[in-house]
């Protein structure tokens, strides 16, 4: 294996196929695809528990701009940040869950400006539309189960969080609704954490904030930034 490295670039080139892989010095993007997740599961969390109790209309304006911009561009910028970064999971998951925010915010827009005619989606079909996230979200959980406890609390009540609310939609359930949204809200305050854990340093802050240990695994043997 050949490695130069020039001007942020660093080539590898392995010699015995003659291929060339090709690693960007860039900044990780993680703290920022967990800021774009967090802020749009609150956002939309909380207004779920308040239109639900209120019984208001489910739609706010506010939502289309939030999930396109915040939680749908922010997160498919960061995972692409992490393709260069050559890390795998933090690509495919913020990539994943950008392009999904970027659906919501459309689905927002057009439920207030869209045309009035187009028929609702049947509970059924909107629970089939969730049912897809449980699963993938489960495949995030066991590809991390070696991670630190802050990030492996935060995949839990991601679990937690779909599958409570795919189950809500699907039986058009509303406390189930209400609890999914209060369990959302714990996870976008734990992905706020874990994102401050990248940002705040000695350096900087003074402090840092603990990640806890890893619970499945040794510690020794574990790296990750979340």
């Amino acid at each position: 294996m050949e490695s130069r490295s020039t001007d942020g670039v660093n080539y590898n080139k392995n010699n015995s196929s003659g291929n060339t892989k090709v690693q960007l010095a860039v900044s990780s993007g993680i703290s920022l695809g967990l800021a774009g997740f967090g802020f749009a599961v609150l956002h939309e969390s909380m207004i779920t528990i308040y239109s639900l109790i209120r019984n208001l209309d489910y739609t706010v304006d506010g939502m289309a701009a939030q999930g396109f911009f915040v939680g749908g561009l922010g997160q498919v910028i960061a995972g692409i940040i992490c393709y260069l970064e050559l890390d795998n999971f933090h690509a495919t998951a913020f990539t994943s869950f950008g392009l999904n925010w970027m659906g919501k915010g459309l689905n927002y827009y057009l439920a207030n400006y869209g045309n009035s005619s187009n028929k609702e989606s049947s509970a059924a079909q909107r629970g089939i539309l969730s049912m897809g996230w449980s699963i993938w979200v489960g495949i995030l959980l066991a590809s991390k189960l070696k991670s630190r406890f802050a990030t492996l609390i935060m995949l839990i009540g991601l679990n937690v969080f779909v599958d409570i609310e795919t189950l809500a939609l699907w039986i058009s359930n509303t406390p189930l609704k209400i609890i999914a949204s209060v369990v959302g809200i714990f996870t976008a305050l734990m992905a706020f954490y874990n994102a401050a854990t990248n940002m705040i340093s000695i350096e900087d802050s003074g402090f840092v904030l603990p990640r806890g240990r890893v619970i499945f695994g040794n510690t020794s043997q574990h790296h990750s930034m979340a």
